[in-house]
């Protein structure tokens, strides 16, 4: 087996993530001798992490609930691609830039947004003197798409799609 996970990381695409918050973030990877060992990566927004796309998919296997895994929470956003098809991708700059928009352009760009990434937004609201409509937005779409209590739309999706265990009764 030892063997094989080797094989398979060599030929895996490596990735590279960076982190968006203060927290500390570990994830399993693959050493060169083949055994796993834990990665701590994180302290301050910005540190990054070199990750196999094979390691990537087993930390994320592992998962036991949608909202904690770090590769689609936004807690860790992949810096190593172009962003355009990622909205999620949102650097301190495309943070400041999404302010200058306004109206129905705005309120389209943050429904793209996954949760982490909206309640980012609120947090630089003051700093980055956003307008009332704008923090309006945010709040509505926030308590529209994560109530509190509720589930979440992923995993109301996943959970029809059968891809998500159902509870024992």
């Amino acid at each position: 087996m030892g063997v094989e996970r080797v094989v398979r990381q060599v030929e895996s695409v490596e990735e590279v993530w960076e982190t968006t918050g203060h927290g500390t973030i570990y994830v399993r990877a693959t050493g060169v001798d083949g055994r796993d060992k834990s990665v701590k990566v994180g302290g301050k927004p910005g540190q990054k992490l070199r990750i196999s796309e094979y390691d990537r998919v087993r930390n994320q296997e592992r998962v036991m609930d949608m909202k904690a895994d770090v590769f689609t929470n936004g807690m860790l956003i992949r810096v190593d691609m172009d962003g355009d098809d990622n909205p999620n991708l949102l650097s301190a700059e495309g943070i400041v830039e999404l302010f200058t928009v306004t109206g129905p352009e705005f309120k389209a760009r943050v429904d793209a947004l996954n949760e982490y990434n909206v309640r980012r937004l609120i947090e630089v609201c003051d700093e980055l003197d956003a307008t009332n409509s704008q923090i309006n937005c945010l709040k509505d779409t926030l308590a529209a798409k994560w109530p509190i209590g509720g589930d979440t739309p992923m995993y109301k999706e996943l959970s029809a799609l059968g891809q998500v265990a159902s509870p024992s009764k």
